[in-house]
């Protein structure tokens, strides 16, 4: 019996020795980017959730240790220079600044502050959304923001998928407008008859720099 412990250890090991771990170390779902110098590879993006993109050859060489992590604009750098990847090309969430993008980080000013208001330091930028001309838009046209706004709802600390209530979750009605220079997106629970559960998440349209987070009154 130890015979065969043993032999199955030895193979462990060598099999660990001949297929060692390849992957750069990221959490389960995490904003994160790095490239590994000795086969050119490159990967980043949001892990579990995307956007995201790989470059490079599919068998690495390299190592969980060869992987390093780098900056969003670094990961651009690298991919145009080692692949020729023109960034115009791709969806806006790759060329926008994130500097402002709170995903996947929990030291946002509005985090875990919900039912609490949020508004940015910026008070004219708040203001010049309040004086310009509102349309009714739609999800379908704006992927982008819809997402940074559930991303910021659930770090304001609410399900941006169901609404919890007195032990009772409600389904969210939607609804997106915009203006020439600001989006906002309304958060409404379906069925519950409060208007002061509802929450608005308003945004700048070019970089998606979160301009204030408002619950219904």
């Amino acid at each position: 019996m130890g015979k065969i412990i043993f032999a199955v250890l030895v193979f462990l090991s060598i099999n660990n020795l001949a297929y060692p771990d390849v992957n750069p170390p990221h959490k389960m779902i995490e904003r994160a980017y790095f490239k590994c110098e000795a086969s050119k590879n490159l990967e980043g993006g949001i892990y579990g959730k995307g956007p995201f993109k790989r470059f490079g050859p599919e068998a690495s060489a390299c190592s969980n240790q060869d992987w390093v992590r780098i900056s969003h604009e670094e990961f651009k750098a690298l991919a145009t220079q080692w692949y020729g990847v023109n960034w115009d090309n791709e969806i806006p969430w790759w060329n926008r600044e994130l500097i402002n993008d709170p995903a996947q980080r929990m030291d946002s000013p509005w985090a875990k502050k919900a039912p609490y208001p949020y508004e940015n330091k910026d008070s004219l930028l708040v203001r010049n959304s309040y004086k310009e001309k509102w349309f009714e838009s739609s999800q379908e046209k704006n992927p982008e923001a819809l997402q940074k706004a559930k991303q910021v709802l659930e770090e304001w600390g609410q399900n941006p998928e169901r609404y919890e209530y007195e032990r009772k979750q409600y389904d969210y009605k939607i609804s997106v407008s915009e203006s020439k220079n600001f989006i906002s997106v309304v958060f409404l629970p379906i069925a519950l008859n409060k208007t002061c559960q509802q929450v608005e998440i308003r945004m700048s349209k070019n970089d998606y720099v979160v301009l204030s987070i408002l619950p219904g009154s």
